[in-house]
């Protein structure tokens, strides 16, 4: 059956409301597959003077940040966003979604987990390192926190301060000793006699924790 333009030309702005309402409630947090993301330059602005309260969206126009429900779903949307730019390698529109995010919600600790990562993979290590102090204020009992310091650390070729923050990070919480012994950003970590001592004790100390 063909339908009359008219009729589809009233219905089309319609559909095209519904669809975005859709798409903005789905509040949902969707994490990337791993480790989430990485830092250098600039320390990250998370206002801006007088128009503190309000960003600049898209369009130039300004969103209003009085409304908490609204700041936590716009927060969640460029979060979702940024970390579909990260799966996708595109680490610059990663960058400006997780900064958006963090615009509507300076205490999203998530974002702050995957930007430093972002930054990270990007080779921006003091931006990385500024996203993980501000994070530290934030949540500093963070096992990601801690674990993405300690690639930050090996980076730099830090690895004595690498393996105290991985420490920590173990001791936090942090299980996933897959991605310890595999992950890139800990090669030069890996190299070390202390790192070898330390993962050997803490696969004796899982092994006995799964026997109980």
């Amino acid at each position: 059956m063909k339908i009359p333009e008219p009729l589809i030309q009233k219905a089309l702005p319609l559909l095209l409301v519904a669809s975005a309402a859709v798409f903005l409630l789905n509040d949902r947090l969707f994490l990337p597959g791993g480790r989430p993301a990485k830092p250098a330059p600039p320390p990250i602005e998370m206002s801006g003077g007088e128009n503190a309260g309000h960003a600049r969206n898209s369009h130039g126009g300004h969103d209003d940040h009085d409304d908490p429900e609204k700041n936590r779903r716009m927060g969640i949307f460029h979060y979702n966003a940024g970390n579909r730019d990260l799966a996708g390698g595109k680490l610059e529109a990663a960058v400006d979604n997780y900064k958006m995010a963090l615009s509507h919600n300076e205490n999203f600790v998530e974002t702050y987990v995957n930007l430093s990562t972002t930054y990270l993979k990007a080779r921006r290590f003091g931006e990385a390192r500024d996203t993980l102090n501000r994070l530290e204020q934030i949540a500093p009992d963070n096992p990601q926190l801690h674990y993405n310091r300690a690639c930050l650390h090996s980076l730099e070729g830090d690895t004595q301060n690498s393996l105290s923050a991985l420490a920590k990070a173990v001791d936090l919480g942090y299980g996933d000793q897959a991605q310890i012994e595999t992950d890139p950003d800990l090669e030069r970590l890996r190299t070390t006699g202390e790192y070898r001592r330390f993962i050997g004790e803490l696969g004796s100390r899982q092994e006995k924790s799964g026997q109980r």
